[in-house]
């Protein structure tokens, strides 16, 4: 995670308790207003007093979710593991391992779907160039939790050897791309039927 940045509730709400779902909701209702913000004025011409106004939260409320106004901006894309997910990769079988990464991305979907027209409209906005660097680090983070769980599963060291960092990059890239096309594709197409492809893809290429 970005130094600095707060860290999410898991975002699969079946799981949690009120206070947890209380937390998601603020978080998210934060990040709406945001982003509306960000689409009436520009990036910076946003404020947290702002978005605190929008959200009609206090400002104390913000920080004990968002680090700052870009934070808020940039959202939860990519979505956090939670530690749910992080032991299934973790403590799987080794010859099960592609099928528990593509169900990994597949538990994804129905977290951004949900959300279909925000997170579109958040894509176009995290073009800004103060807030790629936080994006870059969203995924980096994301990347380095794969390879720390890849690696204890494989028996490999997530610094010295090429396997988990190789297996935990691609299957980044792999969701980066099925995001993409579904964000520029003409039809309705769930963002599951992209994840599938770009998981078929990476098996076929690698023959696994």
């Amino acid at each position: 995670m970005d130094p600095g940045s707060k860290q999410a509730p898991p975002l699969s709400g079946a799981r949690l308790g009120l206070r947890e779902r209380k937390k998601l909701a603020t978080r998210q209702s934060v990040q709406a207003a945001a982003l509306q913000l960000a689409l009436e004025r520009g990036v910076d011409r946003v404020t947290v007093e702002e978005i605190c106004k929008v959200a009609e939260i206090a400002p104390r409320t913000f920080f004990n979710h968002f680090a700052g106004k870009d934070e808020a901006l940039v959202g939860d894309i990519p979505p956090d593991l939670d530690q749910a997910a992080l032991e299934r990769i973790r403590d799987g079988r080794p010859d099960r391992l592609w099928d528990d990464l593509g169900a990994l991305l597949l538990s994804y979907a129905p977290r951004i779907s949900v959300r279909r027209e925000e997170f579109l409209a958040r894509r176009r906005m995290l073009q800004h160039p103060s807030l790629m660097p936080r994006v870059h680090a969203r995924f980096a983070a994301l990347e380095q939790s794969l390879i720390e769980a890849i690696a204890f599963r494989t028996g490999t060291d997530p610094t010295a050897d090429a396997y988990p960092q190789m297996v935990a990059g691609m299957t980044v890239t792999a969701m980066k791309v099925a995001m993409r096309r579904w964000t520029s594709a003409a039809d309705d197409r769930p963002l599951e039927d992209y994840i599938d492809e770009s998981i078929a893809a990476l098996r076929s290429a690698l023959s696994v």
